[in-house]
């Protein structure tokens, strides 16, 4: 069977928010506008937008210099630097929807699911919110990074750091640590993971290259 065949059979599943201008939000809500549109008509008239935006709205990538430029002082990869075919690929669903409150992730549910090097991890889909989602473990952000997967992505029903040990500087921060320093990035606000009835499907994410930022919106879809 023909690869245009193959892909004749898959349902397409947007893994993106959308954003309004007005409503989106940051990692930080406080309160203010997240994006702003102002249109304008340029000669002969055409409209057009200004935008002014956090870098870190909707479903983002988050890049290398995300975290090393200022954890490690040294320079990081920014969106503009990955490779074109890093959000393109086979990925591995980790559904949480039978975990408890409050249950840490860790290494065994990446091996059981059958993880292994180049893959793109997704997570998400528990039955819980705020303060009783479950939440990546030490030791599970250590073994993503230690068996090299391409891409970690992540849906808000899941806290992508030990909220136990405290989020109040970047040294409690073992996902981001393990995953961005060793050039891993990571996809944060994933939407309709529990749309998703396969453990292994095909990801494609497009993200636009600008220079200089760390993170940016990118589209998510999932072939399934």
């Amino acid at each position: 069977m023909s690869l245009i065949e193959e892909l004749r059979k898959c349902r397409v599943i947007d893994l993106t928010q959308k954003i309004i201008p007005g409503k989106a939000k940051g990692p930080l809500d406080t309160g203010r506008r997240k994006m702003e549109i102002k249109p304008f008509h340029y000669p002969p008239g055409e409209l057009m937008h200004k935008i002014q935006m956090e870098s870190h709205i909707g479903t983002h990538v988050e890049a290398p210099s995300h975290w090393v430029t200022v954890k490690y002082n040294r320079e990081g990869k920014d969106i503009s630097q990955l490779d074109v075919d890093t959000f393109i690929g086979e990925s591995i669903f980790i559904d949480l929807s039978k975990f408890d409150k409050k249950q840490s992730i860790e290494p065994e549910h990446f091996e059981d699911a059958g993880v292994a090097a180049g893959y793109i991890v997704i997570i998400g889909n528990s039955l819980h919110s705020g303060k009783d989602r479950p939440f990546m473990s030490y030791e599970a952000a250590r073994w993503l990074a230690d068996n090299r997967v391409k891409v970690v992505g992540f849906d808000d029903t899941i806290y992508p750091e030990d909220p136990k040990v405290g989020t109040d500087n970047l040294e409690l921060y073992h996902t981001h640590d393990f995953l961005l320093s060793n050039d891993i990035p990571i996809i944060e606000g994933l939407i309709n993971l529990s749309q998703i009835d396969n453990k292994k499907f095909f990801i494609i994410g497009t993200l636009i290259p600008v220079v200089g930022l760390e993170a940016f919106p990118i589209r998510v879809m999932a072939l399934v």
